[in-house]
């Protein structure tokens, strides 16, 4: 991907300490690639951290129905979750954290769908903030984003944000539900993952026998201290797991088998 990044600009290298203005520069390059795919190739993306390991193939999860019921625009990974939610699938919906647009979300783990004019225009726009106030990285400014949308909201950029009740019943509605298209309106709607699956830093290893994905952020300064993180939540030096699913039918009608190999971090 180095071509899509300006031959004029010099890419940094190497390890640095979180909103350096180094590591501020390749997180917001993290959205321009992103973008440029979006834009050159018209495909929905799912984007991953290095950090971030998958225990279970998240496509014929929770996360693919999420994804496969075309309801929604942007699938996020939530911060900040009451402790209920790490107990008990499907409870963070419910919460006063999982029913409204948060002002800052993880962005270590995500989806973007390509026909979400509104979040290509937000990309678009944290870029251009990438430029102007590199004192932060691209989670932040991609917020600060969606705030300013979320408080200026307009007929042309209106967003919405999931209930319980919209997700719980793509959830356990057949699989008929993953064939109708488009969305009940035309808000660009967001929805958090459901961290008693999709957990970030702050969760416990202890509960790791159910987790689909687990973003190892939150594990302080130096690198020994995230691997440290990952092998409690055994999700180190897992070269050796291959986890082959069975073809699964998409919304399509195409058949397709997805394999994940998981690589050290």
């Amino acid at each position: 991907f180095q071509h899509i990044i300006s031959s004029e600009e010099k890419m940094p290298t190497g390890q640095y300490k979180f909103r350096e203005t180094a590591f501020n520069k390749i997180s917001c390059n993290k959205f321009k690639i992103v973008l440029h795919l979006m834009n050159q190739c018209n495909v929905d993306i799912v984007f991953s951290d290095v950090d971030n390991v998958l225990f279970q193939d998240p496509f014929q999860h929770q996360m693919g129905q999420m994804i496969y019921s075309h309801q929604f625009d942007y699938l996020y990974q939530p911060n900040v979750y009451p402790e209920i939610a790490q107990k008990k699938a499907g409870t963070f919906w419910e919460t006063r954290e999982g029913q409204s647009i948060p002002d800052e979300a993880n962005t270590g783990f995500y989806y973007l769908s390509s026909a979400a004019l509104v979040i290509k225009e937000m990309l678009s726009e944290t870029l251009l903030k990438c430029e102007e106030e590199d004192e932060y990285d691209e989670q932040h400014l991609f917020w600060s984003v969606v705030r300013e949308a979320r408080f200026n909201q307009s007929k042309t950029r209106p967003l919405s944000h999931c209930t319980s009740l919209q997700v719980k019943s793509i959830l356990t509605v057949n699989d008929s539900l993953s064939n109708q298209h488009g969305k009940e309106s035309n808000a660009t709607r967001l929805c958090p993952l459901d961290p008693f699956y999709h957990p970030t830093g702050k969760a416990s290893p202890r509960r790791a026998r159910h987790w689909v994905s687990y973003h190892a952020n939150y594990s302080g300064k130096g690198k020994q201290k995230k691997i440290d993180k990952l092998k409690k939540a055994r999700g180190w030096n897992l070269e050796h797991l291959q986890l082959q699913q069975p073809p699964v039918k998409h919304s399509m009608g195409q058949n397709y088998s997805v394999t994940t190999k998981i690589f050290e971090v």
